[in-house]
């Protein structure tokens, strides 16, 4: 950086030397505003065209020509786009956009020793493409090397954010494998959105773009992986994608099938306390096997370079997905050993399929870019599960069935309007989502401390309107957004409906940020209010049966949670630093209850708290040091969460250490570690967890054939343990997923292109809810 800096100062001092002289100036800018620099700014006689004046772009993309340019011309060029030729009227330009050139970019290859990472208005950005990045293997290894981003089992969580929204090429995904089935080498960059602004749902904290890269040419291209993997069981991916391109013109289709086994076990001790002390020591194994089909296919037509339009057909269809588990119990009260209990649990999944269709419209009218997405999105699912509990003692034999069927279906659509007023960027939108979702709880009565069978319908619909305003004032910038929304659920216990669960919310969110240079080091404020939602599973009505003494189930009363955020971060060359603190309003969180039939059945479900406050600090290092590119992340979160006397705020520590090592004959190695303390997320106590992941990648024949050979938890350390104590209950739950695997990835590519499809979704908040 400091390098890039000096070769600026130097070129700018020879091509323009009265830096301070009035004349004419601007900004240039990529399509997506970002700034561009070293464009080459030259004025033009407008008579012969003879050179009269020039100079270059600083790293925020602005330029000063000494010389006025009234009645001359002035000509923008960069190497890989569109040169642009302006009619000087005035000597302020504002923001001039350079186009890409595919004719240019088809053959030019950029090396260099590119930042992996920078910090935005709203977070942190990835380049990939270029950098050690792009041979991770796949998105999903990727995403393990951004600052902040966590995986845990099958979901990601961004430190003290929750779960993010995940976009590829602004659209968004609902099925995260898709991260699995995605290369890193088609990748351009990641930007991780830690403060989303007014454009995203209020319930939205944090968002992950991935954003490819942009393949040139026309023809057929096809690429074909698959993927192997051995832990107790073998798994076995297989993926077929193939485009279509011709002129403005894009097919794609893909085709996937997964075989997964997947195993856990468990250990669980509860302690009831009341007139006499309980005391469950619980063991599980639990297996399940399943195979699943997803088709892909859509289009996506430019009709010139301002308007295109596209639409995408998915659906997922779970062929074979069966399970059991043994449990077993030993039972004491007041110390004294009463009973055994040995459950055997079978468990058969439905074979509903996913639909989702979505389609978009993207144009440019004069200086207003128009972006509309419409959604419509049904899922159905459900199981069968079949329980035989045996009783040593007595010998008592108790068999439990039960079924349960969810099905929804979603519409959405969304447009914003984009437009350059004054000296920045104007931005306006609006959102629907109309959503039902039924679900069904049946099961067998054999006694009358079972849960009863449950019929429950949610209706909801969700208007939002919104609008922004960026603004650059020299080399700072101020970004202020207001989101309004209007919220509508309808509760109904079998068809009828019920008032009192009912609810409607009418909210304003206020989102602003600013960003401003302090010498070397760019630095970020940003204040917002998001509102975070329980899921459909958290407002459902159903009791499940889980076992003998164990139940769980959802609260139609549980409300929203409104959250109040100041964030700061800041960067320097490879170090970055970000604080934030959090007010949380009407938090809900999971506790545990008598049920009320038998007080010595313990149910999982939901409460609101009235407020609570959380904090995060965090620092990261990312230097390059010859053929070896580490990244250091060290991070702390607390919560200050109490429910009376009871205080649940240890804190967490977190330290992520990623290696890569760039060795000869084109291989890449990477040596990753993660740890994290125990600590408190609300009602909740995790124990310590913490992984050594490596791998080796290797291209070959230009990179049409690539091998990835991954050993991941090698230690077998990766834990999900947690203590939960509530009330008169304390439960410890030790559990450990088969995550200690090895893979091996083999994808081999003709004439891959990636395709052209912008569309962004509509109702994504509301699809990961449920």
């Amino acid at each position: 950086m400091l390098m890039r800096q000096i070769f600026l100062f130097m070129v700018m001092l020879l091509v323009d030397s009265n830096v301070f002289a009035q004349g004419t100036n601007g900004r240039i800018v990529d399509e997506e505003g970002k700034p561009l620099a070293f464009a080459n700014v030259m004025m033009l006689n407008s008579t012969d065209s003879t050179f009269v004046s020039g100079t270059i772009s600083d790293e925020d993309g602005y330029f000063n020509l000494k010389v006025e340019c009234k009645n001359q011309i002035v000509k923008v060029s960069l190497l890989g786009y569109k040169p642009i030729y302006i009619n000087g009227q005035n000597d302020n330009l504002g923001t001039i956009t350079l186009l890409e050139d595919s004719k240019v970019l088809k053959d030019v290859v950029i090396k260099g020793n590119l930042p992996r990472y920078k910090s935005t208005s709203e977070g942190v950005q990835a380049n990939v493409e270029g950098t050690v990045l792009c041979k991770m293997g796949t998105a999903e290894d990727v995403l393990s090397h951004i600052p902040g981003i966590v995986k845990k089992g099958n979901c990601y969580e961004v430190f003290g954010k929750g779960t993010p929204i995940i976009y590829v090429n602004r659209k968004k995904l609902q099925d995260l494998s898709e991260l699995n089935r995605l290369a890193s080498d088609d990748i351009a960059d990641v930007e991780l959105l830690m403060e989303p602004g007014a454009a995203y749902d209020a319930s939205v904290n944090a968002v992950i773009k991935i954003k490819t890269i942009k393949k040139q040419g026309d023809g057929l291209g096809i690429v074909y992986r698959q993927v192997y993997s051995q832990a107790h069981q073998n798994g076995l991916q297989e993926q077929l994608d193939i485009n279509y391109r011709n002129s403005g013109f894009d097919l794609f289709g893909s085709l996937f099938y997964g075989l997964s086994h997947d195993r856990q076990e468990q250990r669980v001790s509860q302690k009831v306390t009341g007139s006499q002390l309980l005391d469950l020591e619980e063991a599980l194994l639990i297996k399940t096997r399943s195979e699943d089909f997803k088709g892909t296919v859509g289009f996506s037509y430019n009709i010139d370079e301002n308007h295109s339009f596209g639409a995408t057909y998915i659906a997922t269809c779970p062929t074979y997905t069966r399970g059991g588990w043994n449990n077993s119990i030993n039972v004491f009260k007041d110390n004294v050993y009463i009973e055994y209990l040995l459950n055997t649990f079978t468990y058969i999944g439905s074979k509903k399929p996913t639909n989702d269709i979505s389609t978009y419209y993207n144009g440019k009218i004069g200086k207003i870019n128009i972006d509309w997405n419409g959604e419509a999105y049904f899922r159905k699912m459900g199981n069968h599960q079949s329980s035989q509990e045996t009783e040593s003692m007595s010998q008592k034999i108790q068999n439990v069935n039960t079924q349960y069927v969810a099905d929804s279906r979603l519409y959405a659509s969304k447009l914003v309007v984009t437009m350059p007023i004054w000296i920045g960027k104007l931005q306006l939108g609006s959102e629907y989502s109309n959503i039902e979702r039924t679900s069904l709880y049946m099961i067998e009565a054999v006694s009358d401390d079972l849960p009863s069978n449950s019929d429950d319908k949610i209706k909801e619909s969700n208007v939002s309107a919104f609008t922004s305003y960026m603004m650059n004032f020299g080399k700072s910038q101020l970004d202020a957004g207001l989101r309004y929304e209007y919220v509508v659920s309808d509760y109904y216990n079998k068809n009828v409906y019920m008032s009192e669960q009912s609810k409607s919310y009418s909210n304003f969110f206020p989102y602003v940020a600013f960003s401003f240079p302090l010498k070397n080091t760019a630095v970020n404020l940003n204040y917002n209010v998001k509102a975070r939602r329980p899921s459909y599973n958290m407002l459902s009505g159903n009791v499940q049966y889980n076992d003998k003494y164990t139940y769980q189930g959802g609260n139609p009363l549980t409300q929203p949670a409104y959250l109040h955020t100041i964030a700061m971060n800041a960067s320097y060359r490879w170090l970055r630093f970000y604080t934030s603190w959090r007010y949380t309003k009407n938090a809900f969180y999971q506790c545990v209850e008598p049920y009320e039939k038998n007080a010595e059945i313990t149910v999982y479900t939901y409460r609101n708290h009235p407020h609570y406050q959380s904090m995060n600090l965090g620092m990261t290092l990312s230097p390059k040091v010859g053929g070896w590119q580490p990244m250091l992340d060290l991070s702390i979160m607390k919560n200050y969460f109490s429910i009376g006397n009871v205080k649940y705020n240890k804190p967490f520590f977190f330290v992520t250490f990623n290696n890569s090592f760039q060795l000869p004959y084109g291989i890449v190695a990477n040596v990753d570690m993660d740890y994290v303390t125990k600590g408190h997320s609300t009602t909740i106590e995790w124990a310590e967890t913490g992984g050594l992941n490596l791998s080796l990648y290797k291209s070959f024949f230009n990179d049409k054939l690539s091998i990835n050979f991954q050993g991941r938890d090698l230690f077998a350390s990766c834990r999900g343990s947690n203590t939960m104590r509530y009330a008169n209950r304390e439960i410890y739950q030790w559990k450990y997923s088969d995550t200690r695997k090895l893979i091996l990835t083999v994808r081999y590519r003709i004439n891959p292109s990636c395709n052209k499809y912008k569309g962004t979704g509509a109702g994504q908040e509301q699809k990961s809810r449920m």
